[in-house]
């Protein structure tokens, strides 16, 4: 993803289609733990929105937490001479319990730290902002004595071809949706 274009609408021509694509960020993004299949993070620290003072499970995975610059949830693993500590608690919501009985006893702690690892990662990004929207519309181009029309404010009175919005996306899905949606 390109961060020099957050905020700003850009275009494409191709096949007689002008395509105009705005990437903001998504001031409004619903919490991802509050997801179905995503879990539930807990914090033991008290300035945190997430915060619970009794957050045991048996089912739980222990997380560290740090700021630098911006907070990173992390599944709980002692680095020697780091700041993190174990501040927190995953736990798997109901979706993730019922998936949980299909997996062999042996595996279970794999499955419980790899769904903690992947809820982290969505986590933090929303808790650092990282959370997009995105807008596209393609019209018939135009041209002015050869000049291209290649502002949305060009087309305002035109019908669109189509338009597409989706909120609540993540950097790794920003582009693949931007590339599903312009080859429909």
């Amino acid at each position: 993803m390109d961060y020099t274009n957050i905020g700003k609408t850009v275009s494409q021509v191709k096949d007689g289609v002008i395509t105009f694509t705005l990437v903001d960020y998504d001031e409004s993004a619903e919490d991802p733990t509050t997801w179905d299949g995503v879990g539930h993070i807990y914090s033991g620290n008290r300035r945190h929105k997430n915060y619970r003072a009794d957050y045991e499970s048996l089912d739980g995975v222990g997380l560290s937490y740090s700021e630098h610059e911006l907070c990173k949830w992390e599944v709980y693993q002692f680095y020697r001479g780091r700041s993190f500590f174990y501040d927190g608690m995953w736990m798997p919501d109901e979706v993730l319990e019922e998936q949980l009985r299909d997996v062999l006893p042996q595996d279970k702690p794999n499955a419980l730290r790899e769904w903690a690892r992947q809820a982290c990662e969505i986590y933090t990004k929303w808790c650092n902002g990282e959370v997009y929207w995105v807008k596209i519309a393609a019209y018939p181009v135009r041209y002015d004595c050869g000049n291209l029309y290649d502002q949305p404010s060009d087309y305002r009175f035109d019908t669109p071809l189509f338009t597409e919005s989706c909120g609540e996306l993540y950097e790794d899905m920003v582009d693949e949706y931007i590339q599903e949606v312009l080859h429909d």
